[in-house]
């Protein structure tokens, strides 16, 4: 065991009386000695939570408390018990594990009985790397043996250290597109391997002789390159879109700037006005003081790895004067079933759908069986415009067909947007319905009158939608799911067009004076 700690908050002193977890917005009580691992009355996720131990860091919880947990674990868990030996949740807890037992917590035998079940979990991680999933799951897998080689020393320790990093080496590479996004596209995860990162990077300030200085310096690069494109698609919330699997992830993004700052990753001073023109990543847009539009128009995620897809090809989020308007659906859980179909499909997003299909054809919890793919996507500043174009080939249950979406952002003289025109074109061949659906954040109130749409929060109306060639315009019911076992009643306007195809349509989102 190598003489390193990492960094932790003072602990409470307090007293246990029983022991309490809240994960994904669901609270469970346990008495002491009497903990369920494998809880029934809860979701798969929730269950991968209680063993990751994220816990252990949480300056909260008492030190006698995390004692027994970590002893709890070892006795009622045995090799190859699920979810508690699933590799991804594995890797999670052995770095946590590293993390807290870094600072010595336990004496004498307690000490060795927790030492040797940590080493064993890294043996056996070792043998089960997640090569068949890749993506987030093998880099957990490769950042674990990292802090396990840091950790312990001898033979074992240093193979462990050296294949965790000529995999990070490979993966960074191959994980991050070139404009610094994640390559899943999903801004969730992104925030998670940049947190990742970081945690490395700060590995290598806590015990700088086990690293090489081009590691470091090659971790320091990605850390800055993720933070910057981090940075720039935060809306005036300082929230990121909602896109593909996301949730508000429970580290907020800011929180995770002012890490990467504080450990010396330079970021650019935030613009007052911005142009969003991620190619790489597929997300583009316009943010200027408290108005932001990104829209999201890449690839659906590397090929082999598309689970955590949505049908949210030109879908966008839209903030006017400080207030979310229009919103993605968010997601609710990974648990199979109604509402994980229902977050992923087309419907759920701010798109348009044609008949009852499917821009990729998502099932499952994280299967994609035929995927749209991008045909073009551009923004350009004009003048007083911004105007973005994009386009992607899906619906392949109807045949295939094409959609095109125009967005242009009209701006007064200070860069302020005064409205933003939606130009919709489907391509294909024969007669369809086609439905335009705009996703309204729970606080906004609409209303409808003569086929335009007025909106409101808190009394007042931020802004007037007008649709463009409708046979009609309605409001239905809609789900908001900023974060897990969160699921908010919402509105939505749909707006509806029967057509033979080729089709245009399409609706302006018209502000109201300040």
């Amino acid at each position: 065991m190598r003489d390193w700690r990492w960094v932790l908050s003072a602990e409470s002193d307090r007293i246990a009386e029983g022991v309490s977890f809240r994960f994904l917005n669901v609270e469970k009580q346990f008495a002491i000695g009497n903990i369920d691992w494998a809880p029934g009355d809860v979701s798969r996720l929730w269950r991968y939570n209680l063993h990751y131990f994220d816990y252990l860091l949480d300056s909260d919880r008492c030190l006698s408390e995390k004692q027994w947990l970590v002893l709890d674990w070892i006795k009622n868990n045995p090799v190859g018990s699920e979810p508690a030996w699933e590799p991804y949740t594995a890797s999670l807890r052995i770095v946590n594990w590293c993390k807290w037992l870094s600072n010595r917590p336990f004496n004498g035998a307690n000490s060795d009985f927790a030492c040797h079940s940590l080493f064993g979990q890294v043996l056996w991680l070792e043998q089960n790397l997640e090569l068949h999933i890749l993506a987030n799951h093998y880099f957990e897998n490769l950042k674990a043996l990292v802090f396990a080689g840091v950790f312990f020393e001898g033979a074992d320790a240093m193979r462990w250290l050296d294949l965790g990093i000529k995999g990070l080496t490979a993966q960074l590479p191959e994980q991050v597109l070139a404009d610094g996004c994640h390559y899943e596209r999903t801004p969730q995860y992104h925030c998670i391997i940049l947190n990742d990162v970081l945690d490395l990077l700060q590995l290598g300030e806590r015990a700088p002789s086990v690293f090489d200085a081009g590691f470091l310096v090659f971790l320091r690069d990605y850390a800055q390159r993720m933070s910057g494109f981090l940075q720039a698609i935060l809306n005036p919330l300082e929230q990121y879109p909602l896109f593909n699997d996301s949730t508000f992830y429970e580290v907020s993004p800011v929180s995770i700037l002012q890490r990467a700052a504080a450990m010396g990753v330079v970021l650019p001073e935030p613009a007052a006005v911005a142009l969003l023109d991620f190619p790489a990543a597929g997300l583009f847009g316009y943010r200027a003081g408290r108005d932001s539009i990104v829209l999201d128009c890449g690839e659906i995620g590397p090929a082999y790895q598309p689970g955590h897809t949505h049908c949210d090809f030109l879908s966008y989020e839209l903030v006017i004067d400080g207030v979310a308007v229009v919103v993605d659906t968010g997601v609710f859980e990974y648990e199979p079933g109604a509402m994980r179909q229902y977050v992923r499909q087309t419907a759920a997003h701010n798109v348009v759908q044609v008949d009852d299909g499917e821009q990729s054809e998502v099932w499952g919890e994280f299967r994609v069986a035929r995927r749209a793919r991008q045909l073009f996507a551009s923004i350009k500043a004009d003048g007083l415009c911004v105007v973005f174009e994009g386009g992607f080939h899906g619906f392949h249950a109807l045949g295939g067909m094409s959609h095109q979406r125009g967005v242009t952002v009209h701006l007064d003289e200070s860069g302020v947007p005064l409205s933003w025109h939606f130009e919709d074109r489907i391509d294909g061949k024969g007669r369809h319905r086609l439905r335009n659906f705009i996703h309204l954040h729970p606080d906004i109130t609409p209303t409808l009158n003569d086929g335009c749409v007025s909106l409101f929060r808190a009394g007042r109306c931020i802004a007037d939608l007008q649709p463009v060639r409708a046979d009609r315009v309605s409001l239905d019911a809609s789900f908001y799911c900023p974060s897990f076992g969160l699921k908010r009643e919402s509105q939505k306007v749909v707006i509806e067009l029967e057509s033979a195809l080729p089709a245009a349509f399409g609706y302006s989102i018209i502000r109201r004076a300040l």
